[in-house]
């Protein structure tokens, strides 16, 4: 009964995690690139019980192997792409394609979102909606929205496929710079620290991605789809309810037990 408990309780603990990332999901249909999170499901060591009393793996005697519960998997990121939706703002970009902006927090950090729901501030400066700088590169370096002398209003900018940003100055358009747009490798590459933003984790490369466009006017949309998370949701909390039960039996069986040795 031992092992009837742990059991009940590890189930417990995998669809609890389970229902948490649904929740999360469901909380973010409406967020601006935002992508959904699944988690797997994964057995716990199973071992083969020898008959002389000390635990054998032994592959050839299947029917001797008992499973010592289940685990959640660590929540993996769906990179599929969502829908752009046209807001006709010369300055709300998606990326069509793989690839993330580059901002810098309020500590000089460096972060990277799939939202480019972006807007000039009264510096004339390309921001998010928490205020933090979108990078723009010209000839290598750093540069901001106004560094071409230009009054910035939102409305007198040009941003091409390319992430080139134009101003217009009477009858020409001058180069500002490149918005930029980089990738990582891998869907487990990234850590969120809130508000949509992602840094890499220890050891991996910020490289370099020619394979996407910039869609000026444009939003993407978050993947998650409400109907399927509503069936998940269901499922799981159906599980977590067996498991509910199961350890409710248990402890009802340990009762049982615990009165009789008393009599």
């Amino acid at each position: 009964m031992h092992r009837l408990t742990w059991l009940s309780k590890s189930g417990l603990i995998a669809q609890q995690n389970k229902m948490d990332s649904i929740s999360n999901n469901m909380a973010n249909v409406t967020t601006t690139g935002y992508k959904k999170v699944d988690v797997g499901f994964s057995d716990l060591l199973q071992e083969s019980l020898n008959r002389r009393g000390y635990p054998i793996v032994d592959r050839n005697n299947p029917e001797l192997e008992h499973s010592s519960g289940v685990k959640s998997n660590e929540w993996v990121r769906n990179d599929r792409q969502g829908d752009l939706k046209e807001t006709g703002r010369p300055v709300d970009l998606a990326i069509d394609g793989r690839g993330y902006f580059q901002v810098t927090t309020s500590n000089g950090e460096k972060a990277y979102t799939r939202d480019g729901s972006f807007l000039v501030d009264k510096n004339g400066d390309l921001v998010n909606s928490n205020g933090y700088k979108v990078t723009i590169l010209k000839d290598g370096q750093e540069v901001s929205l106004n560094s071409a002398g230009i009054k910035v209003t939102g409305e007198n900018i040009i941003i091409d496929d390319d992430g080139n940003i134009f101003l217009k100055d009477e009858n020409r358009d001058i180069n500002v710079g490149q918005i930029k747009v980089v990738d990582f490798v891998g869907n487990k590459s990234l850590l969120s620290v809130g508000d949509n933003l992602f840094k890499p984790k220890e050891n991996v490369d910020v490289i370099n991605n020619p394979d996407y466009n910039v869609r000026s006017g444009f939003l993407e949309m978050s993947n998650v789809d409400l109907g399927e998370e509503m069936t998940e949701l269901i499922i799981t909390q159906r599980a977590f309810q067996m498991n509910t039960q199961a350890l409710r039996t248990t402890d009802e069986m340990w009762s049982m037990v615990n009165n009789m040795r008393g009599k």
